[in-house]
């Protein structure tokens, strides 16, 4: 049996991610998957895979930035809101947001997983948090200029606590909820939000 043949680099990534995302559709754990697996799958040369990457937690990261990138796109839907929308607004923006991260739910996951071990995946989930929170930090302060924000909200220390909600919730129940549940969880995280920051504020009826 002849081996795969190498192939350039965007063909490889594009096989492995399709591989990965394959088998971590199938229930398997990234952490414990082989790269003998995960090549075998995606029908790439051993020495094409270590040409390009030197180990599993580099593919993680080569597939995880284009997703993570995609998930903190989805998450400006909260952040963009302008300040005279209401509490449908803000649920749209979860719906879509949850929408986007349950699309890369298994990846997400495996970056989630690995990041506890692995410095440069964990610096690459960190920015989803890093940059998601200035984000949104600034959108707290204009809104209390606005007067669509409650004045007593300290903008820094709620939207991290607010945060690391969000990303334990999508983790841990986002991830792994059918249809009808994700309605419900859409449902709840727009309800905390609402209160920790919006009802109340001046300009709210």
């Amino acid at each position: 049996m002849s081996s795969p043949s190498p192939v350039p680099r965007d063909k490889t990534l594009r096989r492995l991610v399709e591989a990965v995302n394959g088998l971590l559709a199938e229930g398997e754990d990234f952490t414990r998957l082989s790269v003998e697996r995960i090549i075998g799958r995606a029908d790439v040369a051993r020495s094409t895979f270590y040409a390009h990457y030197d180990g599993k937690g580099a593919l993680l990261r080569a597939v995880g930035e284009d997703v993570v990138t995609q998930v903190l796109e989805a998450s400006r839907a909260w952040s963009a809101l302008p300040h005279d929308a209401g509490r449908d607004g803000l649920r749209e923006a979860f719906a879509h947001f949850f929408g986007t991260y349950r699309r890369h739910a298994a990846l997400m996951g495996a970056m989630a997983e690995v990041s506890s071990y692995d410095e440069d995946v964990r610096r690459e989930f960190s920015r989803l948090i890093t940059v998601g929170g200035a984000e949104l930090t600034a959108h707290v302060q204009q809104g209390q200029r606005a007067g669509s924000v409650r004045a007593d909200v300290d903008p820094a220390t709620t939207i991290r606590w607010l945060i690391w909600m969000v990303e334990r919730g999508l983790y841990q129940l986002v991830r792994t909820a059918r249809a009808k549940e994700l309605e419900r969880h859409v449902d709840a995280v727009t309800g905390v939000v609402w209160a920790s920051l919006y009802e109340g504020a001046a300009t709210r009826p």
